[in-house]
């Protein structure tokens, strides 16, 4: 079974206040493709042909993509934190996410598990370019 690593992705999870920007661009959002994936999964080199499918994934992400709630303790009410998680996942063959693992936690919990399950709730995502490697 031929898997491709999409190794280090990283999201920004922006807060709702007048002051943030708003969500990344494809190619914001994809900002670290590993260049060493884990043993016995394909590499995925840095060619216009990749860089098409990179976009393909982020957009896929995009679509599952929502701003979780961090109750604030005091209030009980939603806060939107600015941070950013680096996840490390796989796709397979037939487009499901074969491994996925956070390699740089936001150091908010619910926000590293919200990033996590919109990868998965993405998936399946398009079949790996066959020129992907190196």
């Amino acid at each position: 079974m031929r898997t491709g690593a999409i190794a280090v992705l990283m999201l920004m999870l922006y807060g709702c206040a007048a002051s943030t920007t708003g969500p990344r661009t494809g190619s914001q959002v994809a900002q670290r493709v590993s260049a060493n994936a884990p043993r016995g999964q394909q590499r995925i080199s840095m060619n216009p042909t990749n860089n098409l499918y990179l976009a393909e994934i982020q957009k896929h992400i995009a679509s599952k993509w929502g701003y979780p709630c961090v109750l604030d303790p005091a209030t009980g009410k939603c806060e939107y934190k600015d941070a950013s998680v680096a996840l490390e996942f796989s796709i397979a063959d037939d487009g499901q996410v074969s491994s996925i693992r956070v390699v740089r936690p936001s150091g908010l919990p619910t926000y590293d598990q919200h990033a996590i399950d919109t990868i998965r709730a993405a998936a399946p995502f398009p079949p790996i370019p066959e020129s992907s490697g190196t």
